[in-house]
C-alpha cells in the first residue's frame, strides 16, 4: 500500500477564468491557486477573460519550474469568435502540462471544460473538474454528460450542482462551496473611517451595499426600487452599488437611481483593486445581495455572500439557492423573498431599526464563515481530495 504524500511537490496545470478579475470564475481560480500553494504544488496556468478591450496574451515564470499564461478577449468579440479562442487555450494548456500529474480547471460553461479534458485525456493524466455555474451556452445536456463524466473528480460549487453532476453519472463528486481568506475579509476601522471620508458618507449615515456584477440576475432594480422605500422613512439612509457595466444588459445604475428619482441618495461606485476590497466593504453598514430567482440563482454560490458574512457586518441575502442553506434568517444573517421589493424593504428596514440585535448576527456570521467557510476549512478538504487522487497515481505507476 502506498502512502499518501499529500500535494507537496506535485505538478499541476490549472485552468480558468483569470485570478485578477474580481468576477466571472477569476475569484474561485485565484482562491484554489492558494490552496494549491499553501500544499505545496509546483502550478502551471493557462487563464482566459472575456471582459477586456483588446486581445491580448501574455505569460510569464512563476518559478524555474512553473509558467502562467493569459489570454484577454474583448468583450465585444461574438460568442462564435470567442469560443475558436478553445483552441488557443488547448494548445497552451497541451504545452505547459508536459510535467503535470494532474489537470485542474475552474470552468462554467462546458465548452472550457473541453481544453482540460482533451488534453488529460493526451497526456493519460486525471482531471479534476471545478464545476461552478450551469451552462450558458446552449450546448446540448449530452454534450455536457460526456464531458463531466470524463472527470476523474468534480468538485460542485453548490449543492444543486452537485445533484446534477450525480445524474450524470459522476462517481466522485465533492461538494466545496465558496470559502474565503477570514484574515482578509475582515472588518478594518481605520480603513472603514478613510473609505468612509473618500466616499462622503456623513458620521449619521446607514450605509447599504453591494459590490459585484450588474447583470440583470443580480437584482439591483429590486434593491432599488427597496431602497426607494426606505429612503422615504429614514432620510439618514444611503445606497452605495459597487461595480462597472461590461454588457449591455448590465444595470445602468445612475438612470435606475434618476428614474426612481434617488437622485444622490444612490451612488454608483467603479471597482476597488483587490488589495482595497475589504476596506470598502468596512465602510458600509449593511451588505445585500438582492438576487432573482432563475436557474442561474439556483444553481450557482455566490462568492460575495461568504466575502460579505466574513466581515462580520449584517448581509441581508434572497432565499434562493446557496444563500439559503448558509443563511440561518435572523441567526447568521438576514433572508428576504427573491425579486419581491416590498419584502427586501421589510426586512432591510428591520435591520436598520434594530442595529445592535443586527450587529450581533454579523458577528454570527462572521463566525459560521471562519468556522465553515474559511480557506483552512475548505482548502483542506481540497487538499486532501487532490492527494487521494494523486496516490492512486502513484499506487498504479
Amino acid at each position: 500500500m502506498s502512502v499518501n504524500k499529500g500535494i507537496q511537490g506535485s505538478e499541476i496545470t490549472v485552468l480558468g477564468p483569470n485570478p485578477d478579475e474580481m468576477q466571472g470564475g477569476g475569484v474561485r481560480t485565484r482562491s484554489l491557486l492558494e490552496v494549491l500553494d499553501a500544499g505545496g504544488a509546483k502550478v502551471t496556468r493557462v487563464c482566459y477573460s472575456f471582459h477586456k478591450t483588446r486581445f491580448r496574451i501574455h505569460h510569464g515564470n512563476t518559478d524555474e519550474s512553473s509558467r502562467w499564461v493569459n489570454i484577454d478577449v474583448p468583450h465585444s468579440w461574438p460568442s462564435p469568435l470567442k469560443a475558436l479562442t478553445l483552441i488557443l487555450i488547448s494548445a497552451y494548456a497541451w504545452k505547459l502540462s508536459r510535467r503535470s500529474q494532474l489537470i485542474l480547471c475552474t470552468f462554467g460553461s462546458i465548452l472550457f471544460a473541453i481544453p482540460a479534458v482533451v488534453v488529460s485525456k493526451l497526456r493519460g493524466k486525471p482531471v479534476v473538474l471545478d464545476y461552478i455555474d450551469i451552462e450558458l451556452y446552449g450546448v446540448p445536456d449530452s454534450i455536457c454528460r460526456y464531458f463531466i463524466r470524463k472527470a476523474a473528480v468534480v468538485f460542485a460549487i453548490s449543492h444543486y450542482l452537485k445533484d446534477k453532476a450525480i445524474s450524470y453519472g459522476c462517481k466522485n463528486v465533492v461538494y466545496v462551496p465558496t470559502f474565503v481568506d477570514t484574515n482578509f475579509f475582515r472588518m478594518e476601522a481605520e480603513s472603514r473611517e478613510r473609505f468612509r471620508d473618500r466616499l462622503k458618507h456623513e458620521k449619521n449615515e446607514i450605509v447599504i451595499g453591494y459590490a459585484g456584477s450588474l447583470a440583470p440576475f443580480e437584482g439591483l432594480l429590486f434593491l432599488l426600487q427597496a431602497f426607494k422605500g426606505l429612503a422615504a422613512k429614514y432620510p439618514n439612509v444611503r445606497l452605495d452599488i459597487v461595480g462597472r457595466r461590461l454588457l449591455r444588459t448590465d444595470c445602468d445604475i445612475p438612470k435606475l437611481a434618476t428614474d426612481l428619482g434617488l437622485g444622490s441618495k444612490v451612488s454608483a461606485i467603479e471597482p476597488v483593486p483587490r488589495a482595497d476590497y475589504p476596506g470598502l466593504l468596512s465602510a458600509f453598514d449593511i451588505l445585500c445581495v438582492p438576487r432573482t430567482d432563475c436557474l442561474i440563482s439556483r444553481a450557482a454560490n455566490p462568492i460575495k455572500v461568504t466575502e460579505y458574512m466574513s466581515m462580520g457586518l449584517p448581509v441581508v441575502c434572497s432565499s434562493i439557492g446557496e444563500m439559503s442553506i448558509i443563511i440561518t434568517h435572523k441567526v447568521n444573517g438576514f433572508l428576504a423573498k427573491p425579486g419581491d421589493a416590498a419584502d427586501l424593504e421589510k426586512t432591510l428596514e428591520e435591520v436598520v431599526l434594530n442595529r445592535e440585535e443586527s450587529r450581533e448576527v454579523g458577528q454570527n456570521g462572521r463566525r459560521e464563515i471562519m468556522e465553515e467557510y474559511s480557506l483552512d476549512i475548505i482548502g483542506d478538504g481540497v487538499r486532501r481530495s487532490l492527494a487521494e487522487l494523486l496516490d492512486q497515481g502513484r499506487s498504479g505507476s
